[in-house]
């Protein structure tokens, strides 16, 4: 998912929420690295600064070195914010037992669509989380300089920030194969871009 934020002399910044690329136990293997790696070296020619955030979860902090590497971005920091993905680990085994027992792509549109009282504080924690920091990187980020903040995320938190700022934006999404499915891709094919961004609340 990618944000922009320009202002008249045409100095932009872009957002971009990833997910962490693969991972074996929370720890990138092989084809994770390689992957971020790839994927930074399609930004490597950006025209200005390049910034990296990421939950606090290892596997996207790798995620965000690995692209920063591909990107040859010299010496190497990322932030971390935890409304990147505000759950605890107890939390998180009890998704991946609920994602076990309805399928995964029962689960995303069960997600989406708010089905019961567990998807519908899931939806709203993980939402609200990434709209909140969402709202506050516009806002201490103005488009005065060309800018691209690299942001690594989690799969279905992203799903439902995309679902939600789609909403706002008069998109509704039914199913998630609208949003190309439920790919373990780091970098779906059919990702989508908000532009304005709209931190307006319902």
């Amino acid at each position: 998912m990618t944000i922009y934020n320009q202002n008249q002399e045409k100095n932009t910044v872009i957002i971009s929420l990833r997910r962490h690329s693969y991972n074996d136990q929370g720890i990138l293997n092989e084809k994770g690295i390689q992957a971020a790696r790839e994927t930074g070296n399609q930004i490597k020619n950006f025209d200005g600064i390049i910034k990296y955030e990421s939950s606090l979860s290892q596997r996207a902090q790798e995620t965000a070195k690995y692209i920063a590497e591909g990107a040859e971005a010299g010496q190497f920091s990322c932030s971390t914010d935890s409304r990147l993905y505000p759950f605890t680990q107890k939390d998180e085994q009890g998704i991946k037992d609920r994602v076990k027992t309805e399928g995964r792509e029962t689960f995303l549109d069960n997600l989406i669509n708010r089905k019961t009282d567990y998807h519908d504080t899931l939806y709203a924690t993980a939402s609200q989380s990434v709209l909140s920091y969402l709202n506050d990187l516009v806002t201490d980020n103005p488009p005065q300089v060309n800018k691209r903040i690299e942001c690594i995320s989690h799969d279905f938190v992203l799903h439902s920030s995309l679902i939600e700022i789609l909403e706002r934006n008069g998109i509704s999404i039914d199913h998630i194969i609208q949003l190309g499915g439920p790919s373990k891709e780091m970098v779906k094919k059919t990702s989508r871009t908000i532009y304005p961004y709209s931190s307006t609340e319902k």
